[in-house]
């Protein structure tokens, strides 16, 4: 986990990244949701009030320039970054403590729980798609909460870090949080003989080409 957050530095100054509303096809109702299922229904379980805040990581560089006759490393620190890891919520006081978070809308984004984000605090992290829809998805890059960067995706992971790199995560039917790939996307289209031809029809097939699909099934089959 360390080589991650040592891999890639996301600086305070991004935030206004995530300033603008989340694209949608549909208006979710303000609220916590236990499943995307729920979402997809448009239908969550918690509707008291709460609040969003950023979650931040200080991440130090260094580096082994030298032993002690103890045995113990001389480091020289190379750089101390402020990484932003997600956001969680705060529920009102006495308020009770849902027992199964999918992601809460709170009016402009909807955060989800990737399973991978547990603050200094052990608060769960949450990260914020840029997409709402049957479909939904987001487009990562280094500007990205770090969270975004532990889906398990293995070999994926060093492109997912890049800066000049970007990868879409979206919702395929199974509802299963996936990487779109050249083979993911025409899967996704084959049924829709329309959509599915025109996507062959592509001089490129990156990622694009991918968003410009995933926005027209999400247009398409709306909630």
């Amino acid at each position: 986990m360390i080589r991650v957050f040592i891999a890639v530095s996301i600086i305070i100054s991004s935030l206004s990244a995530f300033s603008q509303d989340t694209a949608r096809s549909v208006v979710l109702k303000f609220g916590i949701y236990e499943s995307y299922d729920d979402v997809l229904k448009n239908s969550p379980s918690f509707t008291l009030p709460f609040q969003v805040f950023p979650s931040y990581k200080t991440i130090v560089k260094d580096r082994i320039i030298g032993d002690l006759p103890t045995g113990e490393s001389i480091r020289d620190t190379l750089s101390i970054d402020t990484v932003l890891m997600g956001y969680y919520y705060l529920l009102p006081k006495g308020a009770v403590e849902p027992k199964k978070v999918f992601g809460f809308y709170d009016g402009r984004q909807l955060y989800i729980d990737v399973k991978r984000g547990i603050d200094v605090r052990s608060r769960r992290l949450f990260v914020p798609l840029d997409y709402i829809g049957r479909y939904s998805f987001v487009v990562t890059d280094a500007k990205k909460p770090v969270t975004y960067f532990n889906l398990g995706v293995g070999a994926l992971l060093d492109q997912a870090l890049s800066k000049k790199k970007e990868t879409i995560f979206y919702f395929n039917k199974d509802g299963e949080f996936t990487q779109a790939t050249a083979q993911a996307i025409g899967f996704l289209l084959r049924k829709d003989k329309d959509l599915y031809k025109e996507y062959n029809a592509e001089k490129k097939l990156n990622n694009q080409v991918f968003k410009k699909y995933l926005i027209k099934m999400n247009e398409r089959y709306p909630l």
